[in-house]
């Protein structure tokens, strides 16, 4: 679906359903009528980066994406997200992975989604980008449809862009899961990065909530003694967080410039330089912490923070003490909202003798703020 404000691809869609206004300007109206459409379960946002119709999604004057809100109030009832198109590629090879997990650190349920969108057999290589869902392939002339679309929707897939990148918690639980037997004081993180001979990967990161807490080099000669396909495997012990984190695994490497594959520069350049990158990235594994089978948000946990808080702003920093930079930016975003200033003197005291986790996340959503208030002055 092309329309003023927004790519789309929905599906499954039934034969006899109505055809959704391509005209539509208004998200509620057009993702009532989305979601109305007959058999539609999956609605993936596109390229939302890229300018169309004057219209960019994530761009800074519409989208706060430290904390994954749409700052004009809108809808996003998407639930699921490209944070790779090969054949519109961002200057930052990791913005829109980026983005993707501030949704997620925002409570949104989104699926993270890989595609090539080739035109013509020319210019992008079909498949390039590319998205892999856990399911039943036994027989893969006859895929159950439901299954996949179901795993899909639930998180259950790896994005791959040359590489793939394997996450697995405890010997157990894989994206799109909810890890709830973490009685131990530490959690094993597993890692696989996969990929051709001809792919080179020379990074992996586990990030929670969004921010890297692990990272190993790759050398080029860290295969040779592994299977064929297998580019680097890793075990990280890591302590158990204090509450509910969602862990992603990404893995990056020299992009292929070789005739066979060649990659794409930007679509929409945001700097002059560029150095293209492969990238293998997990869906989410969420870690259930405080065990209620739910998986709880920065967002959700700054919510009752605040709350609790009363406006009495030393409380409300010494309560982020156990609580990471997402859960303080989400924070900090809400005591915009309330109407206070995260520039005033009072918030800046508190925070300045708060954690240096409560500090980092007030920074950087200072850094969005600023951003995004230049951008809207500049409508």
């Amino acid at each position: 679906m092309t329309t003023p404000r927004g790519h789309f691809n929905i599906f499954p869609v039934a034969v006899e359903s109505r055809v959704v206004d391509p005209n539509q300007s208004d998200w509620r109206l057009l993702f009532d009528a989305i979601h109305q459409t007959q058999g539609v379960k999956v609605v993936i946002l596109n390229h939302a980066r890229d300018l169309h119709s004057g219209f960019r999604p994530f761009g800074p004057d519409h989208h706060n994406a430290l904390v994954g809100e749409n700052l004009d109030g809108l809808p996003m009832r998407f639930n699921a997200m490209e944070i790779l198109n090969s054949a519109a590629t961002q200057s930052d090879p990791l913005q829109l992975s980026h983005d993707w997990m501030g949704l997620l650190n925002r409570g949104q349920k989104v699926t993270p989604i890989g595609s090539s969108d080739s035109h013509d057999v020319s210019r992008y290589s079909l498949g390039q980008a590319r998205t892999y869902i856990r399911c039943d392939d036994r027989d893969p002339g006859n895929l159950d449809i439901n299954s996949a679309v179901a795993s899909l929707v639930e998180g259950r897939v790896m994005v791959s862009y040359g590489l793939i990148a394997e996450l697995t918690v405890n010997d157990h639980y894989r994206s799109g899961e909810l890890a709830t037997e973490l009685d131990k004081d530490e959690i094993q993180v597993d890692v696989r990065v996969l990929g051709p001979h001809w792919a080179r990967d020379d990074q992996v990161q586990l990030f929670a909530n969004g921010y890297p807490i692990m990272e190993a080099t790759i050398s080029e000669t860290d295969h040779v003694k592994l299977p064929s396909g297998i580019k680097w495997i890793g075990r990280w012990s890591i302590p158990k967080p204090k509450h509910d984190v969602h862990l992603v695994a990404i893995a990056t490497g020299k992009g292929i410039e070789g005739l066979y594959w060649p990659m794409a520069k930007p679509y929409q350049p945001v700097k002059p330089e560029f150095k293209s990158r492969s990238l293998g990235c997990s869906g989410a594994v969420w870690l259930d912490i405080d065990q209620d089978g739910l998986r709880t948000s920065a967002y959700d946990y700054a919510q009752k923070l605040f709350a609790n808080a009363d406006n009495d702003w030393q409380r409300l920093v010494f309560s982020l003490s156990d609580y990471d930079e997402a859960v303080a930016a989400q924070t900090a975003h809400l005591v915009t909202r309330s109407g206070t200033s995260h520039f005033s003197e009072p918030i800046q005291k508190a925070v300045e003798a708060g954690t240096s986790a409560t500090r980092s996340g007030f920074k950087a959503y200072r850094e969005e703020y600023r951003a995004n208030e230049i951008a809207r002055a500049m409508r």
